[in-house]
């Protein structure tokens, strides 16, 4: 009789996600053979690859994309397994922790051609740490917000930013200071136009479920306010993570568990989450969308392939979408 295999992983705070596959009994060793995608997806110069693209984010023009790599492809592990270095060695990744999986990834950038093309990816000069992942830049691209560990394990990865120089070069990323304690982990920040609200997920107390969605406001001095929680439209018992934020902070979207959500504010109060609607049952997760918010970039789970794929829908109606469109 089938069996239903249900795993979640967490991976340098990207990706957070729970994939429910049927396997059938005596199936677990064939689930876990490499696919020919892990053959095939070795063209650095593509954006996806047979290694682990995670971590989207699409500036609100749609011209650039940044997104996390490792070569390690982490899809085994749902299934018992382990992490497998299978992705190419991209141009200029810095790999500061003797192959570790768990911190070997970068974050790069690439930039949308007129014919609707990507550029070939480049690393981010930022990049010199364990784990670089899951950020986005400030408007005028002078900042970055991402997490990253500046310190050798057991040191755990948080929330950074990191500011371009005078001379055009990146400084050293600070901590932005969100949370004293280190019992639990914030990542996956979203910062708002004029960079003083940022939304982030957590697993501090106080939440609803699992993880929940959070915000702080900056102070007049520079540090953070203490965080809120978004509340139960928002938090469920169930995981909430990745969160993207329109311009004018009315509209989130989010993730819970293995699909994306969105929600509006009404006088000051989210609205109760609706699923988006990609007119198929797939797993998906981190939404990024242009300012019009007509163009979403995110990921897409394909466990024929057994890897994540960065993918791209258009608007169709209110919360209808166009069927994902892989990024090559």
């Amino acid at each position: 009789m089938p069996i239903m295999l249900m795993k979640k992983i967490w991976i340098a705070g990207t990706f957070l996600i729970m994939i429910v596959i049927p396997l059938s009994c005596g199936g677990t060793k064939k689930a876990n053979k490499p696919t020919d995608w892990w053959n095939e997806g070795r063209d650095s110069q593509k954006i996806n690859t047979a290694g682990w693209e995670d971590s989207p984010y699409l500036t609100p023009d749609g011209k650039k994309l940044y997104f996390m790599y490792t070569p390690y492809n982490f899809f085994p592990m749902f299934l018992g397994g382990q992490p497998q270095k299978v992705g190419p060695d991209r141009s200029g990744h810095v790999n500061s922790y003797n192959g570790n999986p768990w911190l070997d990834s970068d974050t790069y950038v690439c930039e949308r051609n007129a014919d609707g093309t990507w550029s070939v990816p480049k690393n981010c000069a930022f990049n010199k740490h364990y784990g670089d992942a899951c950020g986005m830049p400030g408007r005028d691209g002078k900042a970055f917000y991402y997490l990253t560990q500046t310190k050798p394990q057991p040191v755990e990865p948080n929330l950074h930013i990191v500011e371009k120089q005078a001379d055009g070069s990146w400084g050293m990323p600070r901590d932005l200071g969100l949370g004293k304690e280190r019992a639990y982990r914030d990542d996956n920040p979203h910062i708002s136009l004029d960079e003083k609200t940022i939304w982030f997920a957590s697993s501090r107390p106080g939440g609803h479920g699992k993880r929940d969605l959070w915000v702080s406001k900056k102070n007049e001095d520079g540090t953070w306010d203490k965080a809120e929680n978004m509340g139960p439209a928002i938090n469920t018992e169930a995981d909430e993570d990745q969160i993207w934020i329109s311009k004018d902070g009315l509209t989130a979207f989010f993730n819970r568990d293995i699909h994306i959500y969105w929600s509006e504010k009404v006088n000051d109060k989210w609205q109760t989450a609706e699923l988006v609607d990609f007119g198929t049952e797939i797993m998906t997760a981190e939404a990024s969308l242009t300012d019009d918010m007509q163009t979403m970039v995110y990921m897409l789970v394909d466990p024929d392939k057994k890897d994540i794929f960065v993918v791209m829908s258009t608007r169709q109606g209110n919360n209808k979408w166009s069927s994902p469109k892989r990024l090559d």
